[in-house]
């Protein structure tokens, strides 16, 4: 078959998988190493730097570069770039053992707890009657409320005087912790008293995110049909109007990522702020500062959820390498944005939506 009509720019360029190995084996070691003995875990690192250093000392004794040798050399940066992820994790690890919250949630204790909300409560039917299930980090813990210098993430299941928290407020509440399995859930025992245990009874205050998420769902609510369920979660993943009628619809239909803010929000949000600020004329270092100021800003609307963070790096590196004249394919990228997120906060690969998300 004649190939004279091919032309260069039709042939579609090699993928770059250099960085997958590091990416997977990144993930890999903050998967592995919470459910490793400690005896173990603490020489996961040095075992890291010391196959990196070898893999780099055995390259150099080649004289020719083949193919072998450059998977030797993959392997060594793998090696590299995974060190910093364990060695974050197992100072984490080691953090929780000092606190007492790894014994804590192991005897399935009860406790006073000082939390901070990832989420904004939803509320779901049970057969006891309603319940509001949220996402929290806890800051302090048990009678002396002990810190928690290190991720302590749990899912309550509480009352309806929950339903006036939104994300980033702070409650303090009784809980006892009931599973354990890859996710800690716990039963709030009373009621939440808004802010920290430290605080006394007060009073959450609105922020500009909070008017802002308000405003919009006092908007949908004037819509009709399934719109006051739908619009918040759609336009900034909120979720906390979504009846359960409506959750169980979406998910049988395969549209529950619809209102689950990543790479579509992050890429329509960026790309309307680069058009605005290119329309203007301005300079490619103000575009491509306002570019990232936009996609902090919207990330800091809708909530540090793991979807919307490892879209965010990916727009952002996908940004400066746009800028910088490089290529911008989308597996690089990811792989190197997985990287980045994974060294910062290795807890997120134990996360669902992270792992959907990096999949997807």
């Amino acid at each position: 078959m004649s190939t004279r009509h091919i032309k260069p720019d039709d042939i579609a360029a090699p993928i770059d998988i250099r960085l997958v190995p590091a990416a997977g084996l990144t993930a890999a070691v903050c998967f592995v190493m919470p459910q490793m003995s400690s005896a173990w875990a603490q020489y996961l690192p040095l075992l890291l730097v010391l196959v990196g250093t070898s893999a780099v000392v055995f390259i150099a004794s080649f004289r020719r570069r083949n193919s072998f040798v450059y998977c030797i050399l993959l392997l060594a940066i793998a090696c590299w770039l995974a060190t910093p992820a364990a060695f974050l994790t197992h100072q984490q690890r080691i953090a929780a053992e000092e606190s007492g919250w790894s014994d804590f949630i192991s005897d399935s204790g009860t406790a006073t707890m000082s939390v901070r909300l990832v989420t904004d409560p939803v509320e779901r039917d049970g057969p006891f009657g309603a319940n509001w299930f949220v996402t929290a980090e806890v800051e302090h813990f048990g009678r002396e409320l002990i810190p928690t210098p290190h991720p302590a993430k749990i899912v309550i299941s509480a009352d309806e005087t929950w339903a006036e928290l939104t994300t980033d407020d702070y409650a303090c509440f009784l809980g006892r912790v009931t599973d354990t399995d890859a996710t800690v859930f716990v039963q709030a025992m009373n009621a939440a008293q808004p802010g920290g245990c430290s605080d006394g009874l007060t009073t959450p205050t609105m922020n500009g995110r909070d008017v802002l998420r308000s405003t919009l769902r006092d908007e949908a609510d004037q819509t009709v049909g399934y719109g006051p369920d739908l619009l918040p979660g759609l336009i900034l993943g909120d979720r906390s109007q979504q009846s359960e009628t409506i959750d169980e619809a979406m998910k049988v239909s395969g549209l529950s990522h619809l209102s689950a803010v990543s790479g579509a929000h992050t890429s329509l949000i960026a790309s309307a702020a680069t058009i605005l600020f290119r329309s203007l004329r301005l300079p490619r270092p103000i575009v491509i500062a306002a570019f990232l100021g936009t996609l902090l800003l919207f990330v800091q609307i809708v909530g540090m959820q793991p979807s919307i963070i490892r879209a965010a790096v990916m727009g952002a590196i996908g940004a400066w390498a746009v800028f910088y004249g490089r290529g911008a394919q989308a597996l690089p990228i990811l792989a190197l944005s997985t990287i980045i997120i994974l060294t910062i906060s290795p807890e997120l690969v134990h996360e669902v939506g992270f792992q959907l998300s990096v999949a997807a």
